[in-house]
């Protein structure tokens, strides 16, 4: 998500009490940045866990989150993927309002949050960056082969977006005004939407108002089914950005 990034200082605290079972047998670090609470898991290498505005979810918690990748069919690495191997994390560092500070459990509240971490999904290194401010959140991504990398598919970005989404806008890189319903009407336990690269693309809850916008400054190709949301009944409306590989194998996504 990208949004004009405000500067300023606020009060930096942690909260330890209150936390669920899950928070703590995951090691959650709640930013609270405005109206934004943004959940990270060091049980799943410190991606985001839950999305949250003004109380209301966004970003649900039965997902994963981040970059997964499969060098092969059926081995993903990343977050909560081990069916390939695990994520390596290397290094990590949280900056709340430009000071650096320990990502413990519990809720932390600044103006500005970073988080940067760098990682090993089999031979890529990954450098992930979070920044949230109360104007929004954004993830940027870099990484480079360390040695000959095989590739499958790679999902260079995740987010599992809630269940109360009805309706989904885009425009695509061809300057395409799209747009769909989540509706649950269809056969089986899911559906694919969308399916093209994008400038841009929203998920939005037309009885309250309140969405989700997915922006990109220079749009990201793909392949296999490109920007696409993965509608899944009683789980959630999925976003997934397939990106532009070398080499790929189509695996049905």
């Amino acid at each position: 998500m990208y949004q004009k990034i405000v500067l300023g200082l606020s009060i930096i605290y942690t909260v330890m009490s209150g936390l669920s079972a899950s928070d703590r047998s995951e090691k959650i670090t709640t930013l609270k940045s405005g109206d934004y609470a943004v959940k990270i898991s060091a049980k799943y290498k410190y991606t985001v866990r839950q999305i949250s505005y003004k109380g209301a979810i966004l970003g649900t918690q039965n997902g994963y989150y981040g970059t997964v990748m499969a060098y092969d069919k059926g081995k993903y690495v990343g977050a909560g993927h081990t069916q390939g191997g695990e994520e390596q994390v290397i290094h990590v560092e949280l900056f709340a309002d430009g000071k650096k500070i320990s990502p413990s459990i519990g809720t932390i509240t600044a103006k500005k949050f970073l988080l940067r971490k760098i990682s090993m999904l089999d031979k890529l290194k990954f450098l992930t960056e979070i920044t949230l401010t109360p104007d929004g959140m954004v993830e940027s991504k870099q990484f480079v082969a360390t040695a000959q990398q095989p590739m499958h598919i790679m999902f260079i970005y995740l987010l599992c977006l809630n269940k109360t989404m009805t309706n989904w806008q885009a425009q695509t890189v061809d300057k395409q005004l799209l747009q769909g319903k989540f509706d649950g009407n269809f056969s089986g336990k899911s559906r694919w939407h969308l399916q093209k690269d994008v400038k841009w693309t929203a998920e939005y809850n037309s009885k309250s108002n309140l969405g989700v916008l997915l922006y990109y400054p220079q749009p990201i190709v793909g392949m296999g089914r490109h920007s696409a949301f993965w509608e899944v009944k009683n789980a959630y409306n999925k976003y997934y950005l397939m990106l532009k590989t070398p080499k790929y194998y189509p695996t049905g996504y």
